[in-house]
């Protein structure tokens, strides 16, 4: 999908594997970077077979902290991603602050790539 609007993307190799409490990892699930519009998306992807779910705010501290860490990028994004496999559903929500982030299968994406 990314790919055939002009990103280059990658998938972390860590994804789904606990980070040591001692290193903090602010490593996304996926990245992708747009060159033509100067835009980098850290990606957490969820799949979950129920009707909500919680993001908890540690993994949303990682996706925030990756896109800081590069400013000289002129746009970044951090999106929290779920499928919700029941409904073959995906929902894609933009964070800007480190919280919980509570998603459910009525919800609408609010992400424009």
């Amino acid at each position: 999908m990314l790919r055939r609007k002009g990103y280059y993307v990658w998938r972390i190799p860590s994804s789904g594997s606990r980070p040591s409490k001692k290193l903090e990892s602010y490593l996304p699930d996926v990245f992708a970077v747009n060159k033509r519009k100067r835009l980098l998306v850290a990606f957490e992807v969820k799949l979950t077979n129920r009707n909500t779910i919680t993001i908890p705010k540690y993994q949303v501290r990682k996706i925030i902290k990756f896109i800081n860490g590069f400013p000289s990028v002129l746009k970044r994004k951090a999106v929290v991603a779920v499928y919700f496999a029941h409904e073959k559903k995906w929902v894609f929500k933009e964070v800007f602050r480190i919280d919980d982030v509570k998603l459910s299968v009525t919800d609408v994406s609010n992400v424009n790539l």
